[in-house]
């Protein structure tokens, strides 16, 4: 049963109601003798981001890939089906962010991913924010301008859509201008969480009934398995517009999906048994954002039986309520489970039985230890649910045709490094400083500022192609000189990003030595306010703030950084209303015709532009997972 594409959903006004009146319609869930047991099984991934190939371990271990991907879940369901015939079933799910992030996958704009999930039988997924970077159709241009030949803001996104053989799902995502009030007139909201622009408007001034979504969206589908209807409920992040190409969705919004999610629930009752909630939201190190969602939902009961996670790229396992919330890491490496125990005669979900596994790894000759239970090895092969894995032919054919295709463009050597140039989310590394230095030497500004949330890969020692380079910076950002900045702009900017603990991306720079003060680690990977400034100069030495100076020099400068940042993206909302001076295209094809001409020599040492005088208390960073 499919979701018309436009469809009204309860005002809030009439949720109270509805919920009060539903109160003594799905009592708390109890163990029970089930005489006639059907189990659901959900496969779930997240966060793929265009890794359709295989990877390797740090001991040389291959696992994912869509091919061998698709071979499990073929398994699986033969294996299922084979134990209890007509009484058991599998759902896969994705809770988004599928591609961006490759250069196989990008180079087609997230064809090959898609169709690669078409051959794996995905029930539905949920777009995430990466979904909306693409922009217009073509691969180097993800943003709408003048000279596009597209002029659609999401033209690659439904490209995509129409040839998927699953629907995409998010229940919260609105066109900004079908919102209005109870008397019929527009009301202006925020894109992050359909906000209210007005004072004194909040949520329920809203009426949601006449509210619609994107055609090529869908708030939830139902599926019935094994005689037990499921309903699948998508959610995206409410804070997409700040982790994408803001002009892509600048006439969306993204409502709360705690109060989404109650009235999607509301509605279908009588419609559906079981209902699982597939949120591009999730948990991170020292934070339990997506726990306290679930734990606030089952205030009002037992009004969601499984959530599948995603967008924080780690790996959780947790309960609340009893109710099981995983996420599979990221890369297209891990899956994750859940089984649901139908009990037919008591017509209820049979909590004792309810089993749930994360971050499963998709080993090609051993069986992950999160699998013990239902995988084995025979001759180097894994099997799961006693059924022997076999790549899928299709999936391996579709790939072997897009690495054909971006071979000419992929293998062009651009430099060379000394050693391993790492990832950092938070303090300096040779990466970040290696790419802002080129950057500002492009762009010839005094200061470059770019992301760490943007830098996604570190470069190999030796070589480095530009496939590698696009690894690192998969997103199809344009280059932006700003001028003028005043001092005072860009020391707000380096306290918000010293601030940052895990819970953002920091701004990294060059141009500039900072020294400053913090404590991450009592802060839990959250935001450490008291995080302060001690030193800013110049690489000429000139003083642009010292704490212990009775006044700090004022000057203004000319600032490159990436167009993504210059709207506030990542939260970074300093950048915004500063002039735009010159636009470079996209950052990393720049880069590559400047590596061409004159091949990079990068160095692995730092040389301590970042100084955290107080390094005994900052986090491992390279435990804290990327969030974006």
């Amino acid at each position: 049963m499919l979701f018309p594409k436009k469809q009204s959903v309860l005002g809030v006004t009439s949720l109270g109601l509805v919920l009060f009146s539903l109160a003594g319609f799905a009592p708390a869930p109890e163990a029970s003798d089930a005489q006639d047991p059907r189990v659901i099984t959900i496969l779930a991934t997240n966060d793929i981001h265009g890794g359709v190939e295989p990877g390797f371990t740090k001991d040389g271990k291959k696992l994912g890939g869509m091919s061998f991907w698709a071979g499990i879940v073929a398994s699986m369901r033969k294996g299922i089906e084979a134990k209890s015939p007509g009484k058991s079933g599998v759902l896969v799910v994705d809770a988004g962010d599928q591609f961006q992030g490759t250069l196989i996958s990008n180079f087609n704009e997230g064809q090959l991913v898609f169709s690669s999930m078409n051959e794996v039988g995905y029930d539905a997924v949920v777009p995430g924010n990466h979904d909306y970077d693409f922009g217009p159709l073509g691969w180097l241009e993800d943003q709408v301008t003048p000279t596009s030949q597209d002029q659609n803001p999401r033209g690659a996104l439904l490209k995509l859509a129409a040839s998927a053989k699953f629907p995409l799902l998010s229940a919260n995502t609105f066109y900004k201008k079908s919102l209005t009030g109870i008397d019929g007139l527009p009301i202006e909201v925020s894109g992050q969480y359909c906000k209210p622009v007005a004072a004194g408007l909040t949520s329920s001034s809203i009426q949601w009934s006449a509210a619609e979504r994107p055609e090529f969206l869908q708030p939830y589908i139902i599926r019935e398995v094994a005689g037990v209807r499921v309903a699948l409920i998508g959610l995206d992040h409410p804070e997409t517009p700040l982790t994408t190409t803001a002009a892509n969705v600048s006439d969306l919004c993204f409502r709360d999906p705690m109060e989404t999610y109650l009235e999607i629930y509301a509605s279908l009752q009588g419609k559906a048994d079981l209902f699982v909630m597939i949120i591009h939201d999730g948990n991170v190190i020292g934070e339990t954002g997506i726990s306290k969602t679930i734990e606030g939902l089952l205030k009002n009961g037992p009004v969601v039986d499984a959530v599948i996670a995603g967008h924080t790229h780690a790996i959780h396992n947790v309960k609340v309520g009893g109710v099981p919330i995983i996420q599979s890491s990221t890369g297209g490496l891990y899956f994750g489970r859940v089984d649901l125990v139908w009990d037919v005669n008591a017509k209820k979900l049979d909590a004792s039985k309810r089993k749930s596994n994360a971050g499963v790894g998709m080993f090609f000759e051993s069986c992950a230890r999160e699998a013990a239970s239902f995988c084995t090895i025979a001759q180097a092969q894994p099997s799961y649910e006693g059924e022997a894995v076999t790549p899928s032919a299709a999936v391996e054919k579709l790939i072997v045709d897009a690495r054909a295709q971006v071979a000419p463009v992929a293998g062009r050597v651009l430099g060379t490094t000394d050693g391993v140039l790492s990832v950092d989310r938070i303090s300096e590394s040779s990466l970040a400083n290696a790419l802002t230095d080129t950057f500002r030497e492009l762009s010839g500004a005094e200061i470059a500022f770019m992301n760490t949330g943007g830098i996604r890969a570190p470069l190999p020692q030796g070589n480095f192609t530009y496939e590698n380079l696009f690894r690192v910076l998969p997103f199809g950002n344009h280059g932006v000189n700003l001028s003028p900045m005043s001092s005072e702009q860009i020391l707000s900017l380096l306290n918000a990003s010293i601030q940052t603990c895990g819970a953002r991306g920091a701004l990294m720079q060059s141009g500039l030595r900072v020294e400053f003060s913090r404590n991450c680690k009592d802060t839990g990977g959250t935001l450490d306010v008291t995080a302060h400034l001690l030193r800013v100069e110049t690489l000429d030495g000139a003083l642009v703030y010292d704490e212990k100076a009775p006044a700090t020099p004022t000057r203004a400068f000319v600032v490159a950084t990436l167009d993504f940042l210059a709207t506030g993206g990542a939260g970074y909302e300093g950048f915004k209303g500063v002039p735009q001076v010159l636009d470079m295209g996209v950052l990393r094809e720049a880069m590559t015709e400047f590596y061409l001409k004159k091949p990079a020599q990068f160095s692995s040492k730092l040389d301590g532009r970042w100084q955290e005088r107080t390094q005994e208390n900052s986090p491992d960073p390279a435990a804290t997972p990327i969030q974006n």
